[in-house]
């Protein structure tokens, strides 16, 4: 696979997927094949910082023993998207940690957004 960010000063992406977003603004990423035959797209918009320090300082998702762990310090709701932006799971998560049962197969990548505004990508 082949990774790409119309606009690295927004958003870069690792050889593996993994986007880091870098300031506000709009990139594209794009994926494709080796040989080129498929390629696919998505239009990330980054609203950077969130403004609540004490909110992007303490904020995780990660996944550990067959189950989605979520730290951050509001209650808010939390969705679960494939990587093809399919919403699989929405959970409303208490101020704090919580975790969740997520009947997913290992080695798929999943991405996690806060209702407050944040967003990662993990991969079981």
């Amino acid at each position: 696979m082949r990774w790409n960010s119309s606009d690295t000063i927004v958003a870069t992406v690792s050889t593996s997927g993994l986007i880091t977003a870098k300031t506000a603004g709009t990139a594209v990423i794009t994926v494709s094949t080796e040989d080129g035959g498929f390629t696919a797209f998505c239009t990330l918009t980054v609203n950077w910082p969130t403004g609540i320090q004490e909110l992007d300082t303490k904020i995780n998702a990660y996944w550990f023993a067959g189950r989605l762990y979520v730290h951050s310090p509001v209650a808010e709701t939390i969705q679960v998207y494939s990587l093809q932006s399919m919403l699989l799971y929405s959970f409303e998560k208490p101020m704090g940690a919580a975790d969740y049962s997520v009947d997913k197969s290992n080695g798929a990548i999943l991405i996690v957004k806060g209702g407050s505004g944040w967003v990662r990508k993990i991969i079981r």
